[in-house]
């Protein structure tokens, strides 16, 4: 009998299942049978996000109380890399994982159908605004639409994105992203023992990601403050990680 080395819940049976068998399951996006994490297939059978990349400096994580949350840091690339820096055209992605979940806490990205795409969003105030010299991009969200069909909630509460362009200056471009209540899910009583990993991608593909455009920062533990909620003793309304 196969040892299970890890757990993913078939869709269609409800049950638990092996992940890292170099079997292809349907809610599988890759399995390549190992544990190994940045290689193009990560330990739960999704791909990887960001290869290649480089540090999310700086980088600061709050979950508020009923779920908002705000991600902010500094993507530490030299003059010119990646080329052509454009997100109002190329769009962004970010994600926000609890590396002892199956599923994202918080997730905009190719992955799941909900990028945030370059140019006009799904309402007329949805969409990107640029400084004259394109250093300085952000992206607002108020119609609660993302995914190519404009479903409202796609966009996971999804309220800002901004973006400043320092890399001739100061080696880095400024990030920081706001969503409104529930946007992030529940830590759970558990808090985060494996850590969260928050991924930021430059463009709205998953090439975009493999190609090295993208930062990341993995939070120990250790590195994160956690309140109980008084009202919801099974969610964590305050998670702050630094």
């Amino acid at each position: 009998m196969r040892a299970v080395v890890s757990g993913r819940r078939d869709r269609l049976s409800g049950t638990w299942r092996a992940c890292r068998t170099r079997y292809f399951f349907v809610d599988e996006e890759c399995d390549d049978g190992n544990a190994v994490d940045g290689d193009g297939c990560e330990s739960d059978c999704r791909r990887t996000p960001c290869v290649g990349g480089t540090v999310l400096d700086q980088a600061s994580l709050k979950r508020g109380p009923r779920g908002s949350l705000k991600l902010t840091g500094h993507l530490l690339f030299p003059p010119s890399v990646p080329a052509g820096f454009d997100p109002s055209m190329t769009g962004i992605q970010v994600m926000l994982e609890d590396l002892g979940a199956p599923a994202s806490a918080f997730e905009v990205s190719a992955r799941n159908g909900t990028p945030i795409p370059g140019g006009p969003g799904c309402g007329p105030a949805d969409g990107w605004t640029v400084s004259k010299n394109g250093a300085v991009q952000s992206y607002s969200n108020q119609s609660g639409a993302l995914d190519a069909l404009c479903v409202v909630g796609s966009a996971y509460e999804l309220r800002s994105v901004h973006l400043q362009d320092r890399r001739a200056t100061r080696g880095d471009i400024v990030f920081s992203l706001k969503a409104g209540n529930g946007g992030a899910a529940s830590f759970g009583m558990n808090g985060v023992p494996n850590g969260l990993r928050v991924t930021v991608v430059l463009g709205s593909t998953a090439g975009d990601g493999l190609a090295g455009a993208c930062a990341t920062r993995v939070f120990d533990p250790s590195e994160c403050e956690i309140r109980l909620s008084r009202y919801v003793p099974s969610d964590l309304t305050r998670v702050r990680c630094r």
